[in-house]
């Protein structure tokens, strides 16, 4: 049997599963709510009455009703693929890993992104660097007040080749590097 990742996997929806579960609790609440408050008095709370009372006379064929259906069919197909369809990658497998052995080595992608930014950032005449690694690609941003930018360009990215050559990575990604001027302040 193959031993399983642990660091390099894809992370949950935490966020969008956490804000669904509080909606939902919230809701039970307000039913927990409404249903002692029905059980105490005998009738419904004032607040609830009158929406019971105006749902009550709606029909399916309503266009209120068609139009919640509608939007609630669709929030719940957003939900549900938040909560199937995995995140981004957290992390990328460097040199040395071997999962039969037990050793598993990954790299974390924002500090690889910090590596790659703070080296093309101490570049003469680059102001701005941003990176977005997704560990087959490097995309590289680089802001100047240069109007002539070629020099620039080749600087930063013989700059990113060599950062990532230094970083032992399982696999060279590629390098996608854009170079924009900006304006006087």
């Amino acid at each position: 049997m193959r031993a399983q990742r642990f660091w390099h996997v894809r992370p949950a929806r935490s966020v969008a599963l956490g804000v669904v579960a509080v909606l939902l609790g919230l809701a039970g609440a307000g039913c927990v709510w409404a249903g002692a408050a029905a059980t105490r008095s005998g009738s419904w709370p004032d607040p609830l009455r009158g929406w019971l009372d105006r749902g009550s006379e709606l029909s399916w064929s309503d266009p209120i009703v068609l139009g919640a259906s509608i939007v609630t069919v669709i929030l719940g197909i957003v939900v549900l693929a938040c909560a199937v369809v995995p995140g981004r990658r957290a992390t990328v497998v460097i040199e040395g890993d071997d999962l039969d052995a037990g050793r598993e080595l990954v790299l974390s992608m924002r500090a690889v992104e910090a590596v790659i930014s703070g080296s093309v950032e101490r570049l003469d005449g680059v102001s701005d660097a941003r990176v977005r690694f997704t560990g087959t690609k490097a995309r590289v941003r680089v802001l100047t007040r240069m109007r002539e930018t070629d020099g620039i360009r080749e600087a930063a990215e013989q700059r990113v080749r060599s950062v990532l050559a230094e970083i032992p990575l399982s696999a060279q990604p590629k390098v996608d590097l854009r170079v924009t001027t900006t304006g006087e302040r």
